[in-house]
Protein backbone atom coordinates (compact mmCIF):
# COMPACT_ATOMS: atom_id res chain seq x y z
CA UNK A 1 0.00 0.00 0.00
CA UNK A 2 2.59 1.94 0.13
CA UNK A 3 4.24 1.87 -3.55
CA UNK A 4 3.21 5.18 -4.19
CA UNK A 5 5.70 7.25 -2.53
CA UNK A 6 8.40 4.56 -3.46
CA UNK A 7 11.62 5.94 -4.37
CA UNK A 8 10.21 9.62 -3.15
CA UNK A 9 12.10 11.15 -0.06
CA UNK A 10 9.11 9.96 2.21
CA UNK A 11 10.22 6.12 1.05
CA UNK A 12 11.84 5.39 4.13
CA UNK A 13 9.44 6.71 6.64
CA UNK A 14 6.69 3.80 6.68
CA UNK A 15 9.69 1.36 7.04
CA UNK A 16 10.89 3.05 10.29
CA UNK A 17 7.06 3.29 10.99
CA UNK A 18 6.25 -0.53 10.86
CA UNK A 19 10.02 -1.10 11.91
CA UNK A 20 8.68 0.20 15.62
CA UNK A 21 5.29 -1.19 15.73
CA UNK A 22 6.48 -4.87 17.77
CA UNK A 23 8.24 -2.86 20.72
CA UNK A 24 4.66 -0.82 20.58
CA UNK A 25 2.65 -3.94 20.61
CA UNK A 26 4.57 -5.62 23.77
CA UNK A 27 4.89 -1.82 25.46
CA UNK A 28 0.42 -1.59 25.21
CA UNK A 29 0.23 -5.10 25.57
CA UNK A 30 -1.12 -6.40 22.41
CA UNK A 31 1.04 -8.53 21.91
CA UNK A 32 2.28 -10.40 25.09
CA UNK A 33 3.77 -13.20 23.84
CA UNK A 34 4.29 -13.92 20.19
CA UNK A 35 2.37 -15.37 17.60
CA UNK A 36 2.21 -16.81 13.80
CA UNK A 37 -1.48 -15.63 13.48
CA UNK A 38 -0.80 -12.36 15.42
CA UNK A 39 1.64 -9.52 14.51
CA UNK A 40 1.65 -6.42 15.20
CA UNK A 41 2.23 -5.09 11.74
CA UNK A 42 -0.52 -7.29 10.00
CA UNK A 43 -2.85 -5.93 13.00
CA UNK A 44 -1.87 -2.14 11.68
CA UNK A 45 -2.10 -3.15 8.63
CA UNK A 46 -5.80 -4.85 8.67
CA UNK A 47 -7.28 -1.83 10.57
CA UNK A 48 -5.92 0.22 8.05
CA UNK A 49 -8.12 -1.82 5.07
CA UNK A 50 -10.86 -1.05 7.23
CA UNK A 51 -10.35 2.03 7.55
CA UNK A 52 -9.82 2.64 3.43
CA UNK A 53 -12.74 0.31 2.36
CA UNK A 54 -15.25 0.82 5.53
CA UNK A 55 -15.99 -2.87 5.96
CA UNK A 56 -16.09 -2.63 9.77
CA UNK A 57 -17.20 -6.22 10.47
CA UNK A 58 -14.97 -8.70 12.88
CA UNK A 59 -15.14 -11.21 9.85
CA UNK A 60 -13.17 -8.34 7.34
CA UNK A 61 -10.90 -7.51 9.93
CA UNK A 62 -10.01 -11.42 10.74
CA UNK A 63 -10.10 -11.88 7.01
CA UNK A 64 -7.46 -9.09 6.74
CA UNK A 65 -5.59 -10.61 9.49
CA UNK A 66 -5.60 -14.01 7.42
CA UNK A 67 -4.44 -12.32 3.92
CA UNK A 68 -1.75 -10.42 5.79
CA UNK A 69 -0.05 -13.23 8.54
CA UNK A 70 -0.95 -16.50 5.95
CA UNK A 71 -2.52 -17.96 8.39
CA UNK A 72 -6.54 -18.02 9.27
CA UNK A 73 -7.88 -16.75 12.39
CA UNK A 74 -10.99 -16.97 13.22
CA UNK A 75 -13.64 -13.87 14.21
CA UNK A 76 -14.19 -14.90 17.55
CA UNK A 77 -9.93 -14.98 18.43
CA UNK A 78 -9.80 -11.62 16.68
CA UNK A 79 -12.77 -10.15 19.24
CA UNK A 80 -11.19 -11.07 21.96
CA UNK A 81 -8.04 -9.29 20.92
CA UNK A 82 -9.75 -5.90 20.48
CA UNK A 83 -9.68 -4.26 23.23
CA UNK A 84 -7.92 -1.79 25.64
CA UNK A 85 -4.89 -2.81 24.70
CA UNK A 86 -5.38 -2.43 21.09
CA UNK A 87 -6.65 0.84 21.65
CA UNK A 88 -3.52 1.50 23.61
CA UNK A 89 -1.47 0.41 20.49
CA UNK A 90 -3.35 2.25 17.83
CA UNK A 91 -2.84 5.32 19.85
CA UNK A 92 0.89 4.79 20.20
CA UNK A 93 0.88 4.10 16.60
CA UNK A 94 -0.91 6.98 15.26
CA UNK A 95 1.42 8.91 17.88
CA UNK A 96 4.75 7.84 16.15
CA UNK A 97 3.36 8.35 12.20
CA UNK A 98 2.23 11.74 13.06
CA UNK A 99 5.54 12.31 14.76
CA UNK A 100 7.37 10.80 11.91
CA UNK A 101 5.87 12.63 9.29
CA UNK A 102 6.30 15.98 10.83
CA UNK A 103 9.44 15.77 12.73
CA UNK A 104 11.24 18.13 10.50
CA UNK A 105 8.34 20.13 10.27
CA UNK A 106 6.21 20.44 13.36
CA UNK A 107 7.59 24.09 14.50
CA UNK A 108 6.77 25.54 11.01
CA UNK A 109 3.96 24.13 10.98
CA UNK A 110 2.60 25.44 15.17
CA UNK A 111 4.07 28.93 13.85
CA UNK A 112 1.86 29.46 11.10
CA UNK A 113 -1.53 27.64 12.20
CA UNK A 114 -3.11 28.26 16.00
CA UNK A 115 -5.56 25.65 15.27
CA UNK A 116 -6.09 23.11 12.82
CA UNK A 117 -9.37 21.59 13.18
CA UNK A 118 -10.11 18.51 12.67
CA UNK A 119 -13.94 17.28 11.91
CA UNK A 120 -15.84 14.02 10.93
CA UNK A 121 -19.50 12.39 10.92
CA UNK A 122 -18.41 8.50 11.02
CA UNK A 123 -20.37 5.64 10.97
CA UNK A 124 -19.00 3.27 13.42
CA UNK A 125 -20.43 -0.20 12.49
CA UNK A 126 -19.12 -3.29 14.59
CA UNK A 127 -20.19 -6.84 14.56
CA UNK A 128 -23.81 -7.91 14.43
CA UNK A 129 -23.40 -10.14 17.45
CA UNK A 130 -23.14 -6.47 19.11
CA UNK A 131 -26.69 -5.54 17.57
CA UNK A 132 -28.20 -5.58 21.19
CA UNK A 133 -25.69 -3.29 22.57
CA UNK A 134 -24.96 -0.80 19.44
CA UNK A 135 -28.28 -1.38 17.53
CA UNK A 136 -28.57 0.17 13.85
CA UNK A 137 -29.93 0.99 10.76
CA UNK A 138 -31.47 -2.57 9.56
CA UNK A 139 -30.19 -2.95 5.72
CA UNK A 140 -32.73 -5.53 4.49
CA UNK A 141 -30.00 -7.90 5.41
CA UNK A 142 -30.46 -9.00 8.77
CA UNK A 143 -29.15 -7.28 11.83
CA UNK A 144 -26.53 -4.88 11.94
CA UNK A 145 -24.62 -3.11 14.54
CA UNK A 146 -23.49 0.46 15.12
CA UNK A 147 -24.32 4.33 15.94
CA UNK A 148 -23.23 7.23 14.67
CA UNK A 149 -20.27 9.62 16.23
CA UNK A 150 -20.00 13.86 15.19
CA UNK A 151 -16.04 14.25 16.54
CA UNK A 152 -14.37 18.00 16.40
CA UNK A 153 -11.14 18.62 17.97
CA UNK A 154 -7.71 20.58 17.59
CA UNK A 155 -4.83 18.45 15.29
CA UNK A 156 -2.39 20.89 17.29
CA UNK A 157 -3.60 20.29 20.86
CA UNK A 158 -5.80 17.82 21.65
CA UNK A 159 -7.89 19.51 22.44
CA UNK A 160 -11.97 18.29 21.66
CA UNK A 161 -13.84 20.76 20.34
CA UNK A 162 -17.40 18.67 20.41
CA UNK A 163 -18.22 15.59 20.20
CA UNK A 164 -22.09 13.63 20.22
CA UNK A 165 -23.29 10.45 20.07
CA UNK A 166 -26.82 9.67 18.09
CA UNK A 167 -28.18 6.84 18.83
CA UNK A 168 -30.45 5.11 16.34
CA UNK A 169 -33.87 5.43 15.49
CA UNK A 170 -36.74 3.85 16.95
CA UNK A 171 -36.86 2.88 20.49
CA UNK A 172 -33.64 3.50 22.66
CA UNK A 173 -31.23 0.34 23.04
CA UNK A 174 -28.52 -1.09 26.02
CA UNK A 175 -25.71 0.71 24.88
CA UNK A 176 -22.54 -0.81 25.64
CA UNK A 177 -18.98 0.36 27.39
CA UNK A 178 -16.55 -1.38 24.80
CA UNK A 179 -14.71 1.47 23.10
CA UNK A 180 -14.98 1.78 19.09
CA UNK A 181 -12.04 2.25 16.57
CA UNK A 182 -13.44 4.80 14.47
CA UNK A 183 -11.43 6.69 11.35
CA UNK A 184 -11.32 10.46 11.49
CA UNK A 185 -9.34 12.19 8.03
CA UNK A 186 -6.73 9.07 8.72
CA UNK A 187 -6.28 9.51 11.98
CA UNK A 188 -7.63 6.42 14.57
CA UNK A 189 -9.63 8.07 17.82
CA UNK A 190 -10.13 6.59 21.01
CA UNK A 191 -13.76 7.14 22.04
CA UNK A 192 -15.30 5.58 25.03
CA UNK A 193 -19.22 5.59 25.24
CA UNK A 194 -20.69 8.72 27.25
CA UNK A 195 -21.25 7.21 30.85
CA UNK A 196 -25.34 8.64 30.74
CA UNK A 197 -25.95 5.94 27.83
CA UNK A 198 -23.87 3.08 29.66
CA UNK A 199 -26.25 1.00 31.15
CA UNK A 200 -24.15 -2.43 31.01
CA UNK A 201 -20.80 -3.70 30.00
CA UNK A 202 -21.26 -4.86 26.31
CA UNK A 203 -20.68 -8.63 26.20
CA UNK A 204 -17.06 -10.07 27.36
CA UNK A 205 -15.70 -6.56 27.71
CA UNK A 206 -14.35 -6.25 31.31
CA UNK A 207 -12.55 -2.41 30.58
CA UNK A 208 -14.89 -0.42 33.15
CA UNK A 209 -15.10 2.66 31.12
CA UNK A 210 -17.83 5.23 33.06
CA UNK A 211 -17.50 8.40 31.64
CA UNK A 212 -17.04 10.03 28.46
CA UNK A 213 -13.53 10.66 27.37
CA UNK A 214 -11.46 11.23 23.93
CA UNK A 215 -7.77 10.45 24.26
CA UNK A 216 -6.22 12.57 21.87
CA UNK A 217 -4.08 9.74 19.74
CA UNK A 218 -1.28 11.86 18.15
CA UNK A 219 0.89 13.29 21.42
CA UNK A 220 -1.21 11.24 24.01
CA UNK A 221 -2.77 14.50 26.00
CA UNK A 222 -5.10 14.75 28.43
CA UNK A 223 -8.07 17.02 28.39
CA UNK A 224 -7.57 19.94 30.28
CA UNK A 225 -10.39 19.60 32.67
CA UNK A 226 -8.64 15.91 33.82
CA UNK A 227 -5.09 17.70 34.11
CA UNK A 228 -6.95 19.91 36.44
CA UNK A 229 -8.44 17.16 38.27
CA UNK A 230 -5.14 15.32 38.96
CA UNK A 231 -3.56 18.66 40.15
CA UNK A 232 -5.95 18.42 43.05
CA UNK A 233 -4.73 14.86 44.17
CA UNK A 234 -0.75 14.58 45.95
CA UNK A 235 1.34 12.12 44.14
CA UNK A 236 0.96 9.22 46.16
CA UNK A 237 -2.54 9.17 45.50
CA UNK A 238 -1.39 9.02 42.06
CA UNK A 239 0.81 6.47 42.65
CA UNK A 240 -1.84 4.20 44.00
CA UNK A 241 -3.94 4.47 41.25
CA UNK A 242 -1.19 3.48 38.38
CA UNK A 243 0.07 0.90 40.26
CA UNK A 244 -2.87 -1.21 39.62
CA UNK A 245 -3.50 -0.63 35.94
CA UNK A 246 0.44 -0.26 34.88
CA UNK A 247 2.33 -3.00 33.76
CA UNK A 248 5.41 -1.39 34.74
CA UNK A 249 7.49 -2.58 37.98
CA UNK A 250 5.90 -0.60 40.91
CA UNK A 251 8.70 -1.02 43.10
CA UNK A 252 10.71 0.33 40.11
CA UNK A 253 9.66 2.56 37.63
CA UNK A 254 8.35 5.55 37.09
CA UNK A 255 9.41 7.45 40.42
CA UNK A 256 12.26 9.24 41.34
CA UNK A 257 14.49 6.62 42.67
CA UNK A 258 16.45 9.65 44.22
CA UNK A 259 15.28 12.28 46.93
CA UNK A 260 13.99 15.04 46.08
CA UNK A 261 13.62 18.96 47.20
CA UNK A 262 10.40 20.97 46.93
CA UNK A 263 11.29 24.53 47.68
CA UNK A 264 7.53 25.84 47.03
CA UNK A 265 5.53 23.31 49.02
CA UNK A 266 2.62 25.32 49.69
CA UNK A 267 1.98 25.55 45.73
CA UNK A 268 0.83 21.98 45.92
CA UNK A 269 1.22 19.46 43.44
CA UNK A 270 2.18 20.66 39.90
CA UNK A 271 0.63 18.58 36.22
CA UNK A 272 1.93 19.00 32.96
CA UNK A 273 4.35 17.54 29.88
CA UNK A 274 7.84 17.48 30.20
CA UNK A 275 10.05 19.59 28.17
CA UNK A 276 13.62 18.31 28.13
CA UNK A 277 17.02 20.26 28.02
CA UNK A 278 20.28 19.77 29.31
CA UNK A 279 23.12 21.99 31.29
CA UNK A 280 26.52 21.83 32.43
CA UNK A 281 27.30 24.97 33.95
CA UNK A 282 30.79 24.08 34.51
CA UNK A 283 31.94 24.65 30.99
CA UNK A 284 32.73 27.68 29.71
CA UNK A 285 32.72 26.71 26.16
CA UNK A 286 28.30 26.56 26.31
CA UNK A 287 28.19 31.04 27.28
CA UNK A 288 27.59 32.91 24.84
CA UNK A 289 25.62 31.06 22.04
CA UNK A 290 22.81 33.27 21.44
CA UNK A 291 21.38 31.79 18.70
CA UNK A 292 21.05 27.88 20.58
CA UNK A 293 19.53 29.77 23.63
CA UNK A 294 16.64 31.13 20.71
CA UNK A 295 16.27 27.78 19.31
CA UNK A 296 15.43 26.29 22.94
CA UNK A 297 13.00 28.54 23.44
CA UNK A 298 11.06 28.44 20.56
CA UNK A 299 11.24 24.38 21.45
CA UNK A 300 9.82 25.51 24.81
CA UNK A 301 6.94 28.02 22.95
CA UNK A 302 6.03 25.35 19.96
CA UNK A 303 5.16 22.32 22.38
CA UNK A 304 1.18 22.72 23.71
CA UNK A 305 1.23 22.95 27.51
CA UNK A 306 0.90 22.44 31.15
CA UNK A 307 4.55 22.05 30.74
CA UNK A 308 6.89 20.90 33.29
CA UNK A 309 11.18 21.71 32.45
CA UNK A 310 13.11 18.52 33.19
CA UNK A 311 16.74 20.06 33.53
CA UNK A 312 19.66 17.70 33.65
CA UNK A 313 23.05 19.00 35.29
CA UNK A 314 25.94 17.62 33.61
CA UNK A 315 27.89 18.52 36.85
CA UNK A 316 25.98 16.21 39.17
CA UNK A 317 26.91 15.83 42.25
CA UNK A 318 28.32 19.01 42.07
CA UNK A 319 26.82 22.32 42.11
CA UNK A 320 28.28 25.23 40.44
CA UNK A 321 25.24 27.50 38.86
CA UNK A 322 21.83 27.77 38.51
CA UNK A 323 19.40 27.69 35.45
CA UNK A 324 17.00 29.27 37.41
CA UNK A 325 16.05 32.53 39.06
CA UNK A 326 13.43 35.16 38.80
CA UNK A 327 13.90 36.11 34.89
CA UNK A 328 14.44 32.59 33.92
CA UNK A 329 11.27 31.69 35.81
CA UNK A 330 9.18 34.48 34.49
CA UNK A 331 10.05 33.90 31.22
CA UNK A 332 9.33 30.31 31.10
CA UNK A 333 6.22 30.87 33.17
CA UNK A 334 4.89 33.11 30.08
CA UNK A 335 5.98 29.97 27.71
CA UNK A 336 3.24 28.24 29.41
CA UNK A 337 5.28 26.12 32.09
CA UNK A 338 4.38 25.33 35.09
CA UNK A 339 7.09 24.20 37.17
CA UNK A 340 11.01 22.62 36.43
CA UNK A 341 11.90 19.35 37.89
CA UNK A 342 16.24 19.43 37.71
CA UNK A 343 18.78 17.11 39.98
CA UNK A 344 20.75 20.96 40.08
CA UNK A 345 19.97 24.11 41.82
CA UNK A 346 17.77 26.73 42.06
CA UNK A 347 18.28 30.38 43.13
CA UNK A 348 15.93 33.84 44.04
CA UNK A 349 13.29 31.14 45.85
CA UNK A 350 11.03 33.90 46.72
CA UNK A 351 11.26 35.59 43.58
CA UNK A 352 10.34 32.39 41.80
CA UNK A 353 7.18 31.84 43.91
CA UNK A 354 6.22 35.23 43.28
CA UNK A 355 5.95 34.11 39.87
CA UNK A 356 4.46 30.80 40.26
CA UNK A 357 6.89 28.78 39.46
CA UNK A 358 7.16 25.76 41.38
CA UNK A 359 10.64 23.97 41.63
CA UNK A 360 11.48 20.27 42.63
CA UNK A 361 15.38 20.43 43.08
CA UNK A 362 18.67 19.00 44.51
CA UNK A 363 19.66 22.41 46.73
CA UNK A 364 19.85 26.16 46.32
CA UNK A 365 22.96 27.97 45.26
CA UNK A 366 24.01 31.28 44.55
CA UNK A 367 25.03 31.41 41.31
CA UNK A 368 24.56 30.42 37.44
CA UNK A 369 28.20 30.08 36.49
CA UNK A 370 28.43 29.52 32.70
CA UNK A 371 24.95 28.31 32.67
CA UNK A 372 23.12 27.74 29.02
CA UNK A 373 20.96 25.06 27.50
CA UNK A 374 23.56 22.55 25.60
CA UNK A 375 20.92 20.46 23.80
CA UNK A 376 16.96 19.75 24.18
CA UNK A 377 13.88 17.76 22.91
CA UNK A 378 16.39 14.57 24.33
CA UNK A 379 16.05 11.98 27.02
CA UNK A 380 17.18 13.43 30.04
CA UNK A 381 17.72 11.36 33.62
CA UNK A 382 16.95 13.52 36.95
CA UNK A 383 17.05 11.97 40.08
CA UNK A 384 17.30 8.15 38.94
CA UNK A 385 14.77 8.87 36.40
CA UNK A 386 14.96 8.84 32.71
CA UNK A 387 12.20 11.01 31.11
CA UNK A 388 11.13 11.38 27.50
CA UNK A 389 9.86 14.64 25.92
CA UNK A 390 6.18 14.75 26.10
CA UNK A 391 5.96 12.76 29.29
CA UNK A 392 3.00 13.54 31.71
CA UNK A 393 4.95 14.55 35.01
CA UNK A 394 2.69 14.48 38.77
CA UNK A 395 5.34 16.29 41.28
CA UNK A 396 4.74 17.97 44.57
CA UNK A 397 6.69 17.61 48.06
CA UNK A 398 6.79 13.73 47.84
CA UNK A 399 8.82 13.28 44.71
CA UNK A 400 7.47 12.66 41.25
CA UNK A 401 5.62 10.58 39.26
CA UNK A 402 6.89 9.88 35.07
CA UNK A 403 3.70 8.42 34.01
CA UNK A 404 3.85 5.71 30.90
CA UNK A 405 2.02 6.91 27.71
CA UNK A 406 -0.32 3.76 27.81
CA UNK A 407 -1.41 4.19 31.28
CA UNK A 408 -2.32 7.68 31.03
CA UNK A 409 -6.25 7.44 29.68
CA UNK A 410 -6.95 5.14 33.15
CA UNK A 411 -5.10 6.96 35.61
CA UNK A 412 -7.51 9.42 37.18
CA UNK A 413 -10.46 7.00 37.22
CA UNK A 414 -8.06 4.88 38.90
CA UNK A 415 -6.56 7.27 41.03
CA UNK A 416 -10.27 8.14 42.35
CA UNK A 417 -11.50 5.08 42.73
CA UNK A 418 -8.37 3.46 45.28
CA UNK A 419 -8.72 7.13 47.31
CA UNK A 420 -12.56 6.67 47.77
CA UNK A 421 -11.77 2.64 48.50
CA UNK A 422 -9.29 4.31 50.93
CA UNK A 423 -12.06 6.78 52.16
CA UNK A 424 -15.22 4.14 52.50
CA UNK A 425 -13.42 1.15 54.43
CA UNK A 426 -9.46 1.66 56.35
CA UNK A 427 -9.28 5.35 56.72
CA UNK A 428 -12.40 4.59 59.30
CA UNK A 429 -11.88 1.94 60.99
CA UNK A 430 -8.23 3.29 61.25
CA UNK A 431 -9.18 6.29 62.99
CA UNK A 432 -12.40 4.56 65.16
CA UNK A 433 -10.02 3.02 67.66
CA UNK A 434 -11.31 5.08 70.23
CA UNK A 435 -13.13 3.49 73.35
CA UNK A 436 -12.57 -0.26 71.53
CA UNK A 437 -10.92 -2.79 73.10
CA UNK A 438 -7.54 -3.69 71.34
CA UNK A 439 -8.60 -6.85 70.10
CA UNK A 440 -11.66 -5.68 69.28
CA UNK A 441 -10.27 -2.63 67.23
CA UNK A 442 -7.84 -5.17 65.27
CA UNK A 443 -10.44 -7.37 64.25
CA UNK A 444 -12.61 -5.02 62.87
CA UNK A 445 -9.50 -3.53 60.71
CA UNK A 446 -8.94 -6.96 59.59
CA UNK A 447 -12.00 -7.01 58.36
CA UNK A 448 -12.37 -3.59 56.70
CA UNK A 449 -8.99 -4.25 55.08
CA UNK A 450 -10.53 -7.46 53.10
CA UNK A 451 -13.14 -5.40 52.13
CA UNK A 452 -10.21 -2.79 51.02
CA UNK A 453 -8.69 -5.93 48.71
CA UNK A 454 -11.96 -7.08 47.48
CA UNK A 455 -13.21 -3.94 46.24
CA UNK A 456 -9.47 -3.72 44.84
CA UNK A 457 -9.41 -7.00 42.88
CA UNK A 458 -13.16 -6.65 41.77
CA UNK A 459 -12.06 -3.22 39.96
CA UNK A 460 -8.77 -3.89 38.54
CA UNK A 461 -8.20 -8.47 39.38
CA UNK A 462 -5.17 -6.81 40.63
CA UNK A 463 -4.32 -6.45 45.09
CA UNK A 464 -4.26 -3.22 47.09
CA UNK A 465 -1.92 -2.13 49.97
CA UNK A 466 -4.25 -3.79 52.34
Amino acid sequence: MFKTISGSKLADRPKRFFSRLGSLARKTNLIVRNSPKFSAEGFTLSVLKVVITGKASFNQLAMNMGQSEHKTMSRQALHKRVDHSAVAFMMSATGQAIKDRWDDESLIVTKRFSRVLIEDSSQAKTDKANAEDFPAHGNGQGQTAGCKIDLAFDLLTGEPISEALHPPPGPPGLWGARKLLLAVHNVMVGYAIPRRLTTKLSHSSDIPYERAQIFELMNGKLSHSELLQLKRWNTPTLYNGWEQITQHDIANDAFNLEETHDFMPQMGPMVGYAVTVVIEPSNSAHKGKHAAAAEYREYVASVPGPKIVIVQDLDKPAVLGSFWGEVNSNLHKSLGCVGTITDGAIRDVDEMTNAGFKALAQRLCVGHAHVAAVRWNCEVEVFGRKIQPGQLIHADKHGFLAIPEEDQPRLLDASLFMDRNECDTVIPSARNAAGKPMAEFLEDFTEVAGQYGKNVKKKFSGEGEW
